[in-house]
């Protein structure tokens, strides 16, 4: 009977499961993309559906579905099993409520306080004048319903014995962050009270806070509080509403970014289904990794007072900076996406639809800022817009945009390339193309393109993926590759559990001849690393995606040419390591004076050296 890690991982696509968090691009049988654990420019973060494992050969981070859950959402595996298991509609045995994580439980908790307000909204007769509220902004039941929006009553305790009642403790519900303590005095009352409810959501679904938009007059307290960081709730990694548009931004190709829960929920029902809200702040670092799992590109639709302009400027910046592709949505002065789409919804798509790039944002700012008859105003002009222009990564566009400046300040391009700012490169080296580990006659040596700068992996562990890969070279690998000529005890270890698989599979005392090929014809990867320790079923995984990456395009009469190869070298790296053993060993003998070991010792040095100058 399979285990549940076991079930869930038969049922669910690890392609699937990773594509939310990182966009991949089918690669010959596999997928790649960039690394969502490391900062890089070119992929080689690869995922094998065939095989269900993921892998990264610029950080060396690899797993299953399972661990890759842990990693990129900072759970344990419990925790990351759960959540799978719900997605894949697995059931797990029912736990102890002390075996429960302290996240599981702020989940929980948030997620029955939307339930409760969404339902006191929905029937309550207190919640009248929410309802007409909601009436007056256009927002209609179905709206209603689909952002589960709720009502928060104006009492001090009413959330607090809702779920007391309900076994949950008051400082769990406190850590959760809907309760705040009394000055004065021990105790706790209700965060929000007398408040429209905005549940907020993390990418799969999940409750993790709220948005609270006050029924009482300004003078009373703040517009909007949100909830405060929690274990599960942090502003600067959320995006209100990814959830429901990371689909529809998949298949437009863009995110549609705008301030107000308001404005998200009168976008969506306009039919622009690609929204989400960075809820009042500039765009972080965090939640642009977000929106580049499962888009590029980036629209703006800030408010057109100072506050939004402020944000626009602060989120185009970083999004630049993390190569981010932007547009802009020109609003009319004075009106957010909700006052626009509220009086002329056609005109909210239609300003969607031909949203300007980002150098057309910047240079309609000069244009309403600066006075471009004056020295003065050319001059301010020219340094925002050089500083923006010198930030764009292709040179093409670079040059396009300093003929359009030119042009505007009337003054000569040559003078505005060169003072065009120049990035700092004082870092920078550039990647080497072929390890020196590997052997520089190699066919995968050659293909310099494939090589990655940090693949360090030597000959020994492009042959045992080359095994796992193209089973027939195990015939070859049997007969000229001893296991003593591997150093690496994890390595060594796997290539051992190879040769044994396939001799039972041969059913031979050493798989040689007919029975080998048999053996190498029924391999069967998942059975074979189902019976791998940890450390080497990780390092299979890395070893068959290299496999893949580098020879995936050799015929056998390439590949048998690549294994001879790569054993020349390894039996020369074996020989060369035998010889400084025996260095030292020498230096000993003679500190001894022990002329019989030296006598021994010379006729080994030389019997290596001569092997040595054997190989081609």
């Amino acid at each position: 009977m399979p285990t549940p890690a076991e079930e869930v991982k038969t049922r669910l696509d690890i392609v699937d499961v990773i594509s939310e968090y990182v966009r991949l691009k089918a690669s010959g049988i596999n997928h790649k993309g960039l690394c969502p654990f490391h900062s890089e420019k070119t992929p080689s973060f690869m995922v094998s559906k065939d095989k269900q494992i993921w892998h990264c050969f610029g950080c060396s981070e690899g797993g299953d579905v399972i661990s890759f859950i842990q990693k990129i959402e900072g759970m344990e595996f419990p925790e990351a099993l759960r959540m799978l298991a719900e997605r894949a509609g697995v059931t797990l045995r029912r736990v102890n409520p002390q075996e429960i994580s302290q996240r599981q439980k702020l989940l929980e908790i948030t997620n029955l306080a939307s339930r409760y307000w969404h339902k006191l909204l929905l029937d309550h007769p207190a919640a009248e004048p929410v309802r007409k509220y909601l009436k007056s902004r256009h927002v209609d039941q179905a709206m209603i319903e689909e952002f589960q929006l709720g009502w928060a009553p104006d009492a001090w305790e009413n959330l607090l014995k809702f779920l007391n009642d309900r076994k949950f403790k008051t400082e769990d519900i406190f850590l959760a962050g809907l309760l705040v303590k009394k000055d004065r005095g021990t105790g706790f009352y209700d965060r929000f009270r007398d408040r429209l409810m905005f549940p907020i959501h993390d990418a799969h679904n999940r409750v993790i806070g709220f948005g609270g938009r006050t029924m009482k007059s300004q003078e009373e307290g703040a517009k909007y509080i949100n909830t405060p960081q929690s274990f599960v709730y942090d502003k600067s990694s959320v995006l209100y509403n990814l959830h429901r548009a990371k689909t529809a931004a998949k298949e437009a190709k863009q995110i549609v970014l705008v301030e107000g829960y308001m404005d998200v929920i009168a976008a969506w029902q306009a039919g622009t289904k690609n929204v989400v809200s960075v809820s009042g702040t500039a765009l972080t670092p965090d939640q642009i990794k977000l929106i580049k799992r499962f888009t590029n590109t980036a629209v703006l639709a800030f408010d057109t007072d100072a506050a939004g302009q402020t944000a626009a400027r602060r989120g185009i910046d970083l999004a630049l900076s993390a190569d981010l592709s932007l547009k802009v949505i020109f609003l009319p002065s004075g009106k957010d996406p909700d006052d626009l789409i509220q009086t002329d919804k056609s005109a909210w798509l239609k300003a969607v639809a031909e949203a300007g790039t980002i150098m057309d944002y910047y240079f309609e700012q000069v244009r309403s800022t600066y006075d471009l008859n004056e020295v003065d105003g050319k001059k301010s002009a020219a340094k925002i817009l050089l500083s923006v222009i010198a930030k764009l990564p292709d040179k093409v566009e670079q040059a396009h945009w300093l003929q359009q400046l030119a042009t505007l300040l009337n003054v000569p391009e040559s003078f505005l390339y060169e003072s065009l700012p120049r990035p700092k490169n004082n870092n920078y080296s550039p990647p080497s193309s072929v390890s020196s580990a590997e052997p520089k006659d190699s066919l995968a040596a050659k293909k310099t393109n494939k090589a990655s700068s940090s693949d360090t992996l030597g000959a020994a562990e492009r042959l045992v993926a080359l095994a796992l890969n193209n089973p027939e070279t195990i015939i070859t690998l049997q007969k000229k590759l001893p296991v003593e000529l591997i150093t690496d005890e994890i390595l060594k270890n796997l290539y051992k559990q190879l040769n044994i698989y396939y001799t039972k599979q041969s059913k031979l005392p050493q798989a040689t001849g007919e029975g080998a090929l048999s053996a190498a014809a029924s391999f069967n990867y998942d059975e074979f690393v189902a019976g791998l320790g940890d450390s080497e079923r990780l390092l299979a995984g890395k070893l068959s995606l290299l496999a893949v990456r580098d020879y995936a395009e050799l015929d056998k009469a390439s590949i048998l040419e690549e294994v001879n190869l790569l054993l020349s070298h390894q039996r020369r790296n074996y020989l060369l390591g035998q010889l400084q053993i025996l260095a030292t060993s020498f230096k000993q003998a003679e500190a001894a004076q022990d002329k019989q070991k030296l006598s021994l010792l010379s006729k080994e040095f030389n019997k290596v050296t001569k092997e040595l100058s054997g190989i081609e």
